[in-house]
């Protein structure tokens, strides 16, 4: 008896197997959902960025302005003056899904910025309200997901002391 060696039987390795591949499954599963939620974290992310500097460049023009208008072809038409008193035009527009901006000063020649791309599930809405107040909101479509933490939207007010509306 002294000659018998100590080993493993087939059942007690199939058994570590398949206790082995039932971890691995688990652990993948895992990993794939982390994956998946940090891709939704970073598009949220960086929608939330651009969403906030379409939105502070917009609050700065307007505060900067004399004079606000819009019109269906325009989404703002801002009128400033320069501290040497040359009045210029600021014209916001959205062209093809793009939000442009046209500035011209004086007589001279226009000069025309993209200033970010609005997809089909972004929208920017410009609201003038009775007290003064001008209403910027970025939208964005909801997804219809459980447990979905995007934002749908940014809002900000401008206040445009002295300025006519």
């Amino acid at each position: 008896m002294k000659n018998q060696r100590a080993a493993f039987t087939l059942v007690e390795l199939l058994i570590n197997v398949s206790i082995i591949m039932a971890m691995t499954g688990i652990v993948a599963s895992l990993w794939t959902g982390v994956e998946r939620m940090a891709r939704t974290s970073a598009i949220t992310i960086a929608h939330s960025i651009k969403s906030q500097n379409i939105l502070r460049r917009l609050s700065k023009d307007i505060r900067h302005s004399i004079r606000i208008t819009r019109s269906d072809e325009m989404l703002l038409r801002l009128i400033q003056l320069t501290p040497d008193g040359v009045e210029g035009e600021v014209i916001y527009r959205i062209e093809d899904g793009e939000l442009v901006r046209q500035s011209s000063w004086g007589k001279g020649k226009p000069r025309i910025v993209k200033v970010a791309s609005l997809n089909k599930d972004t929208w920017l809405n410009v609201s003038f309200l009775s007290n003064g107040l001008i209403r910027l909101e970025m939208k964005r479509k909801p997804r219809n997901r459980p447990l979905d933490v995007r934002p749908q939207r940014l809002v900000t007010f401008v206040g445009v002391c002295g300025a006519e509306l």
